[in-house]
């Protein structure tokens, strides 16, 4: 039953149904609004799936305020058939290139997935690094160096 419980969960969460139930981390909204006032272009990445889930991710950032279509951002979702980690790598990598060809750096990387935060603190080793502790699938270390968080306040 469990099994079953567990491929059913997953079978509803990958539908792209349900993310009207989205939260944002305490503060959260309030820290990227910020963000957005400097003039900072922000990137999400999330290992959603493109074809079924972006509609409803981009509602719920809307809905939640951490995007706006006045602010300066990109919204990363996973291709069918990539693994998580080569994703994140690749997109890592796309941020890093569209920052150097617009003259930036990456100056801040925020994480909550283990092996994602190792991944950005080896490519991004300038930019701060927070680690917003809370629900992850793989209880991997964390390397040493990047500020842990559990909210914005």
């Amino acid at each position: 039953w469990r099994v079953e419980l567990l491929r059913k969960a997953l079978e509803i969460y990958l539908s792209g149904r349900l993310m009207e139930l989205d939260q944002a981390i305490p503060g959260a909204t309030e820290f990227v609004q910020a963000l957005q006032a400097t003039g900072a272009h922000l990137f999400f990445v999330s290992s959603r799936w493109e074809d079924s889930q972006r509609k409803g991710t981009l509602d719920s950032l809307k809905q939640i305020g951490l995007i706006t279509d006045a602010m300066g951002y990109q919204v990363i979702l996973r291709p069918k058939g990539m693994s998580s980690i080569d994703f994140k790598r690749q997109s890592f990598e796309r941020i890093r290139q569209w920052t150097a060809d617009h003259g930036g750096t990456v100056q801040l990387v925020m994480e909550n997935e283990p092996e994602n935060m190792n991944a950005m603190t080896v490519l991004f080793p300038q930019a701060k690094a927070v680690f917003v502790e809370g629900a992850f699938l793989k209880p991997e270390p964390v390397n040493a160096g990047p500020i842990r968080i559990r909210d914005f306040r």
